[in-house]
């Protein structure tokens, strides 16, 4: 009795399950219509889908947030003052100049602009100060090559001393600027003295200190030169006199023009020079010390 009662209930339910299943086979569009318009599944169980988009933008959200902590990480520890961003237009306004590989001249390369699209010519004040500054170095050039051509050499004499005491006459050429008074200026240098070449050959000038030339003329040959007073004043006695008129007339007569020196003390002919005695009333010759 048992049995057939649990055979009953066996069968019960299959024909149930068989009903179930005919009715939800003949409706399954319609549940699925259901199920989609009140987006059952997707509430229950989640769409996955969207949760792989939501994964993968919030990937890509920590990149980004990663790159850019990186970035501004690397640029403050590459430099700790903030530069100001430069303006397009400046980075693609700038003159380039380029070099020939054959001729080794300089080149101005035409370089647009981004904006305007023109060529950029070159500075018309930067290359005319290049211009002015190249000529003002030729001109210098030129007078320094000017100047130094018109230096002429003359003789200068000075004296020397040797070993027994003896004064001996020395000749030393002198580079000097050539003027239309050469015998002025050769006789201006003799009276400035020895240079540092010159001394340290033992030469000296037994020339008084202050004397000054006041005017010098050539007259038949004969050079009248003109001294203040202190050239008739010498420390050294008759060997100084005797030196310094030395100097003087052998710088004098190296000129082809001058034969002998007519001294004169403040324009005036005196007879002679100091307290000592020595002739100047008269032209003096090289010969005159022979």
């Amino acid at each position: 009795m048992s049995d057939k009662n649990n055979s009953s209930v066996a069968l019960f339910c299959v024909v149930f399950g068989t009903i179930i299943l005919t009715v939800f086979a003949m409706n399954l569009e319609r549940i699925k219509e259901v199920l989609k318009e009140t987006q059952f599944v997707e509430s229950v169980f989640g769409s996955p889908g969207k949760e792989a988009n939501k994964k993968t933008e919030e990937s890509k959200e920590v990149e980004l947030k990663t790159e850019i902590e990186f970035a501004v990480q690397e640029s403050a520890t590459s430099d700790n003052v903030a530069r100001p961003l430069q303006p397009v237009e400046d980075i693609f306004s700038i003159d380039i100049t380029t070099v020939s590989e054959t001729t080794g001249n300089e080149e101005t390369a035409p370089v647009f602009t981004e904006n305007s699209g023109q060529l950029l010519q070159p500075d018309a004040q930067v290359s005319s100060a290049f211009e002015n500054a190249a000529q003002k170095d030729s001109e210098n050039l030129e007078q320094a090559v000017q100047a130094e051509s018109e230096k002429r050499d003359v003789a200068l004499y000075f004296m020397y001393i040797d070993s027994s005491g003896n004064l001996i006459r020395k000749e030393t050429a002198r580079l000097i600027p050539a003027t239309n008074s050469p015998l002025t200026a050769s006789l201006q240098t003799l009276l400035a003295g020895t240079n540092i070449e010159e001394e340290s050959k033992g030469y000296i000038s037994l020339i008084p200190e202050g004397t000054v030339l006041l005017s010098a003329t050539v007259k038949n040959k004969v050079a009248y030169l003109s001294f203040n007073d202190a050239f008739q004043w010498n420390k050294y006695g008759v060997e100084g006199y005797i030196g310094q008129l030395i100097q003087i007339v052998y710088t004098a007569t190296a000129f082809q023009t001058v034969d002998s020196v007519q001294f004169l003390i403040e324009g005036l002919k005196q007879d002679y020079l100091g307290s000592e005695g020595v002739w100047i009333g008269s032209p003096l010759s090289r010969s005159s010390f022979k």
